[in-house]
C-alpha cells in the first residue's frame, strides 16, 4: 500500500502540473486571438479653411481721378484776344446776349470726369441756333474746328447729365448746373452733336478753359482765363 501510493502521489502532481499549464496556455491563447479593443484616439481637428477676406464697402459712386491740365500741350498758335472764341460773322450783333462779363469769379467745368473749380476772368454769351439757320451738329461742327484751330484739346470725358456723374457730384443736378454757370443742359440725343464741350487751351502763362454748350435751342460760349484776383479794397 505504501508502495503503491508512492507511485501514485506523483502521477497525480504530474498530472495536476499538466492541467494547470494547459490552462495558461489556453488563456493566453484566447488573448493572443481575442482583437484588443483599441482606446478611442482623439481624432485631430480638421484644419478650418481661412475665413475670406471680407470685401471692402463700395461707395455709390468712386470719385473721379485727378485731372492734369499738364498733360494738355502748350498752343504754338497765333491767338487771338480774349474771349478768343468769336460768334459767327453772319450773326446779327443784337442777336447775342451777354451772361457773364466778370474781371474775376469761380466756374465749374467738366476736365476728364472731374468737376474742377476754376478762377480767373470769365464772358459768357449765348445766341439761339434758329438765327443761323443751325442744328446743333453745325454748331458743334463749327466751334469744334475753331477750338482745334486755336490748339485747344476737348477734355471732358462725361455728360453732365449722366447719373455716375451727378451722383459722384452730389446728386443734385441743378447745383452742378448752377456751379458750371448754366440754367440747365440738353441730353445727348446724337453722339455726334454732344451739347456740352469743355476745351483747354494753354499757353505759356496760363490755361483758357473754353466751354461750348446747348441747352433749348440755344449755343453757350464760355470763356474762363486762369488768373488770380487783384486786391482793390
Amino acid at each position: 500500500m505504501k508502495r503503491l501510493s508512492t507511485f501514485v502521489l506523483p502521477l497525480l502532481v504530474a498530472a495536476s502540473l499538466a492541467a494547470c499549464k494547459s490552462k495558461q496556455n489556453e488563456a493566453q491563447d484566447a488573448a493572443t486571438e481575442a482583437p484588443a479593443s483599441a482606446a478611442p484616439v482623439a481624432s485631430e481637428p480638421a484644419a478650418s479653411a481661412p475665413a475670406a477676406p471680407a470685401a471692402p464697402a463700395t461707395p455709390a459712386a468712386a470719385s473721379a481721378a485727378r485731372f492734369d491740365p499738364q498733360t494738355v500741350p502748350v498752343s504754338d498758335k497765333a491767338l487771338p484776344a480774349f474771349p478768343y472764341l468769336a460768334t459767327p460773322s453772319s450773326l446779327d450783333p443784337k442777336s447775342v446776349y451777354t451772361e457773364k462779363d466778370l474781371e474775376f469769379d469761380r466756374v465749374f467745368v467738366v476736365a476728364g470726369e472731374e468737376l474742377r473749380p476754376v478762377e480767373g476772368k470769365v464772358f459768357q454769351r449765348k445766341y439761339f441756333l434758329h438765327e443761323l439757320k443751325w442744328s446743333p451738329l453745325a454748331a458743334h461742327r463749327n466751334y469744334q474746328n475753331a477750338l482745334k484751330a486755336l490748339g485747344a484739346v476737348r477734355v471732358d470725358k462725361v455728360h453732365p447729365h449722366e447719373d455716375v456723374f451727378v451722383e459722384r457730384h452730389g446728386g443734385d443736378i441743378n447745383a452742378i448746373w448752377r456751379k458750371m454757370g448754366t440754367p440747365s443742359l440738353d441730353r445727348v440725343e446724337d453722339p455726334e452733336a454732344p451739347g456740352y464741350e469743355q476745351w483747354l487751351l494753354r499757353t505759356p502763362t496760363t490755361n483758357i478753359w473754353l466751354s461750348f454748350f446747348i441747352d433749348q435751342g440755344q449755343v453757350y460760349l464760355q470763356t474762363v482765363e486762369e488768373k488770380a484776383m487783384q486786391q482793390q479794397v
